[in-house]
């Protein structure tokens, strides 16, 4: 490893500085009292892989995954088509019974040309008879 100008300047952590620190670090975590102490500590300020798995499985639980969010999408999609085929059904059916309707109608209307043309025949024909 090359050491640059401006890291040469500064003062570098020796061997001997990191021994004098770990052996600082066995005095304090080796006595009992001190162990006590850092274990009651623990219990209060750090979670647990217990508490870690709680909060996975909530976080999870709470969460919307895209899994998730493709799936209420398939379900919205299918709802409002279904929905849809619903009101095309409708739509279709007053549409059929419009133009049953529309075809009676015209039916009538022929049928009613017809009774009102043999019926002025007749009024025609009784005219005639009456003048004779």
């Amino acid at each position: 490893m090359t050491i640059t100008s401006k890291q040469s300047n500064k003062k570098l952590t020796t061997k001997d500085d990191l021994t004098k620190l770990e052996n600082k670090l066995e005095k304090k975590l080796s006595s009992k009292k001190n162990l006590k102490e850092m274990e009651g500590r623990m219990d209060k300020k750090f979670a647990t892989k217990k508490d870690l798995d709680k909060f996975a499985v909530r976080a999870f639980n709470t969460f919307a995954t895209k899994e998730d969010i493709k799936e209420s999408e398939r379900i919205i999609t299918e709802k409002f088509d279904e929905k849809f085929d619903k009101i095309l059904t409708a739509v279709d059916g007053v549409t059929n019974q419009y133009q049953g309707f529309d075809i009676g109608f015209t039916m009538n209307q022929g049928a009613h040309d017809r009774f009102e043309e043999e019926l002025l025949k007749q009024k025609k024909e009784l005219e005639l008879l009456k003048r004779d």
